[in-house]
This record gives structure tokens, C-alpha cells and sequence, in this order.
């Protein structure tokens, strides 16, 4: 179905409009439970914004990008940044400013509790340093980055919570939707199944149609039948997914993994008929990036769905799938190698250690030590040996694990030999029983291991007698 026109609400949004204009603060966050309307609310509030004094930035958050630094601002970033870069977070806003052509930025964050950890500060950062406005969308109950939490804790933003629709809310919406005004029963039928979810509401009525209960009786919309589908949401969108071909599920499975994944790929892995399918459902959409074609998600939820529901072998074979796409298309894009290193690890694969230790590099520039903790474990994993162990203990050092970042550097012992299997909690320990391992390293490395278990003695919290 179609996006419907807006209705009802009116009393939500002009707050909302007053909220962000609000000269004391920099823009308004709307927080509410999944479906509830945040991002159509959102946008409405973003369309009194539509003035030569201002320039709307979309920024879309998503749980597959949530583990790429910059992930949610890959499309306002230069393709390669600049050699020798200090300042990171300096350089990705700077960017994402130059996109306002002198005007002053609106960020339009859609689920900000998605943000990875360096787009949120260089959110934060705009709001803070370069006065941008923001209005962003934030699902409740969903842990968020302290960043954007920060924004409304701190009195930059306004924090605006959106509760369910009314029944006078869903009869407006009914009525703009149906074209004509849906009788009372039909309503309480409709509202009691959704629970106010602006979502749900969507989907019961596309799917009442579809099964012809939903009728014109005595010049009224009246549902004749029970609704189709249950009240949740996710029983709903796991039942829409049930219902899909093979082939379109595998479309919105690859999607739900790879999210934002270019249509050319998507076609090459699977096929145009499927792809025109899933697009009709609403479970995706397109949009542009520069010169090229992205697929998303009609909704995060049906992503959560897809996941929650795919074997775990599949799981596996899906992202091997979508990395060895992104192998023969060349990886050209600046967040192309952590995508390709975050692939090949869920898929179960061995990647060279070569590659993983320079993505666990680009990582830890970042500052998401979570990734690069886990690339650097997977480094040594396949076989990066000593200058891996440097590398991976450095970052457990920066990370404030010195503990851990000590035993591997002293405990070679317990380094995965290459080929050694990496599973979702690390690399298999394979015992090796060879001493001196110090003596066998050339002087260069055995200065840079010296070094770094110098660095980790001052990071620790208690003296330690080395081997």
C-alpha cells in the first residue's frame, strides 16, 4: 500500500512543530514504542522546515550498518578520507555540514537508538559546536548510544514521547486512507486489534483488503469480517514474510543482513521478479545514493523478523552470499572492507589475517573498540601471529581491558594456530608447546612487543612480574 495522507494527530504534531522551532533548544527528539508513527510524525515535522534558511539532512540509523563506524553517515562522507587524518569525528561533521551549502542543517535522524557510536557523537557534535537543529526519531525501551541520550540530558533537545493512537486518531486516518468514512464497529474493531500502532493499523487494513473483508457497506467502509492477521505486529510481518515466494524471501532476508544493499546486487543474487514482489509488499523500498540504487527496509521491524526467524545455517550462507558479492564488485567504497571483514566472520569463514588486522585498524580509528577488539581476535585467529598480538593488545589497552591485553602478550601458548576454527564467542585455543618465543623474533618486532608490554604495564591497575 501506498503512504497514506496525514491525518489526525493534530494536537501531537503542533506540539512537535512548536518543540522544534523552539528558539531554547536545538531541535526536538520524538521517542515512542516501534510502529507507533515517530517517523511520519517526524516527517511532517520536517516539511515546516522546507525553507531557503535551512537544508534537511536525512540520516537513517539501521541495525546492520550499527556495527560500522560512520556506517549511518556513509552516504555524506567522501569516498577515502584523507591521508594522515587526526580528528575523525572533526572530519565526518565537517562533512556532513558541507551538505548544507552555507544553510543552517536540520539532522533528520531517523532510529536514533541505531546509531553507531561515531556517527552519534558526530551528531552530538553538530548540535553542540556547529548549532545544527535536530529532529530524530528514538524507539523506547531500546538501550541507545550515550551520545543521543546526551541530547535531551543535557538540554540541547527537547525529548517529545508519542503514545498510541486514539480512536478519533484512527478514524481520521481511516477515513483519509479508505476515502470514505469507515462506520463506528469498524474502528473499535480496528483500534482494539492494533493497540493505537499507526504500523499495525497500515498492514491490517492492506491485508483486510486483500482478503475482501474490508468493504463499502450502505456508503460506509465496514470491516465484514474478522481481521485477517493477529494483533502483534511481529506475528503480523512474520506472517506477510510466511506468505512471500522463496525467491522474495531471500530478498528481504538479504536485506535484513546487509541493509543498505545496492538493487544491482540485489538483482544479481536473486532476480527481478522477487525484488518487484517484495517492493509491492512494502517490506522494501528504494532510495538514492549518488549515482547508484540502495534497497532498505520498509521497516526495521520486518528486519528483526527476517532475523529472528532465519536458521542458523542459512544465516550463515546469506552472508556469505552477500560477501562474496561484495568481493567480485571490488569492496571501492570506504566502509566496504569492515562490511566485507563483519560478512566473512558471521559467515563462518576464514579471512586472511592481512585484511582483517588492516580493518581492525580502520576500526579502532574510529573508536569502535567493540569492532575492533573482534577483528583483532579474529586476526590473530588466523594466523596474524606476533605483530596480530601487538596490534589486538594495543586496542584491549585503549579499550581499558589490560588484563586481557597482558595475557596475550606473555601467553603465546594460548594463540589460535591459522586455521584454527573462530566461532560467535572467539578463536578456538590451540595449545602449543613451543618456548623462547622471544628469542626467535627479529630485533624490530621484539622492540614493538617490548613497547607495547611497556604500554600495557602503565595501563594496568597492579604490578606484574613479566616472563
Amino acid at each position: 500500500m501506498a503512504m497514506w495522507p496525514f491525518a489526525g494527530r493534530r494536537d501531537d504534531l503542533a506540539r512537535l512543530v512548536r518543540l522544534a522551532h523552539d528558539g531554547t533548544a536545538h531541535g526536538v527528539v520524538i521517542a515512542g514504542p516501534a510502529g507507533v508513527g515517530k517517523s511520519r510524525l517526524a516527517t511532517e515535522v520536517l516539511r515546516t522546515f522546507a525553507t531557503s534558511a535551512y537544508a534537511v539532512i536525512p540520516i537513517r540509523a539501521t541495525r546492520a550498518a550499527g556495527g560500522i563506524p560512520y556506517g549511518a553517515l556513509a552516504r555524506l562522507l567522501p569516498p577515502e578520507a584523507p591521508p594522515g587524518l587526526v580528528n575523525p569525528l572533526r572530519w565526518a561533521a565537517d562533512a556532513v555540514r558541507a551538505h548544507a551549502g552555507g544553510r543552517r542543517p536540520v539532522l533528520a535522524v531517523d532510529d536514533a537508538h541505531l546509531l553507531d557510536g561515531p556517527s552519534a557523537a558526530a551528531v552530538h557534535h553538530l548540535v553542540t559546536v556547529e548549532r545544527a537543529l535536530i529532529v530524530a526519531t528514538l524507539r523506547t525501551g531500546e538501550p541507545a548510544p550515550d551520545s543521543v541520550t546526551a541530547l535531551w540530558r543535557d538540554g540541547l533537545a527537547a525529548r517529545a514521547d508519542v503514545g498510541p493512537l486514539t480512536l478519533g486518531d484512527s478514524a481520521a486516518i481511516l477515513t483519509a486512507a479508505l476515502g470514505g468514512r469507515p462506520d463506528d464497529a469498524t474502528v473499535r474493531r480496528l483500534g482494539t486489534a492494533t493497540e493505537g500502532n499507526a504500523l499495525l493499523l497500515h498492514e491490517l487494513v492492506g491485508a483486510a483488503r486483500d482478503a475482501g473483508t474490508l468493504r463499502q457497506v450502505r456508503g460506509m467502509r465496514q470491516l465484514t469480517g474478522e481481521p485477517p492477521l493477529a494483533p502483534r505486529l511481529t506475528e503480523l510481518v512474520g506472517e506477510r514474510v510466511g506468505a512471500l515466494s522463496r525467491e522474495a524471501g531471500a530478498v528481504l532476508e538479504l536485506t535484513a543482513f546487509g541493509e543498505p544493499i545496492s538493487l544491482a546486487t540485489l538483482l544479481e543474487l536473486t532476480s527481478a521478479e522477487a525484488v518487484e514482489q517484495a517492493e509491492g509488499r512494502g517490506l522494501i523500498r528504494m532510495t538514492g545514493d549518488g549515482r547508484r540504487v540502495v534497497v532498505r527496509l520498509g521497516h526495521p521491524l520486518y528486519g528483526e523478523v527476517a532475523r529472528a526467524g532465519c536458521p542458523p545455517l542459512r544465516r550463515r550462507n546469506r552472508y556469505a552470499t552477500l560477501a562474496g558479492a561484495l568481493e567480485r564488485s571490488g569492496a571501492r567504497r570506504r566502509d566496504d572492507l569492515l562490511r566485507l571483514t563483519v560478512w566473512q566472520l558471521e559467515s563462518g569463514r576464514q579471512a586472511p589475517a592481512g585484511p582483517l588486522m588492516s580493518a581492525c585498524r580502520l576500526a579502532w580509528g574510529t573508536h569502535d573498540y567493540t569492532l575492533a577488539i573482534r577483528l583483532g581476535r579474529a586476526a590473530l585467529a588466523a594466523g596474524g601471529g606476533v605483530e596480530a598480538a601487538i596490534l589486538l593488545a594495543t586496542v584491549l589497552d585503549y579499550a581499558q581491558f589490560p588484563d586481557e591485553a597482558h595475557a596475550v602478550l606473555t601467553s603465546p601458548q594460548t594463540w589460535p594456530r591459522a586455521g584454527a576454527p573462530y566461532g560467535p564467542e572467539g578463536p578456538a585455543q590451540v595449545p602449543d608447546s613451543t618456548a623462547g618465543w622471544d628469542s626467535r623474533l627479529d630485533e624490530a618486532t621484539g622492540t614493538r612487543l617490548a613497547l607495547a608490554r611497556a604500554s600495557n604495564l602503565a595501563w594496568g591497575m597492579t604490578p606484574r612480574r613479566w616472563p
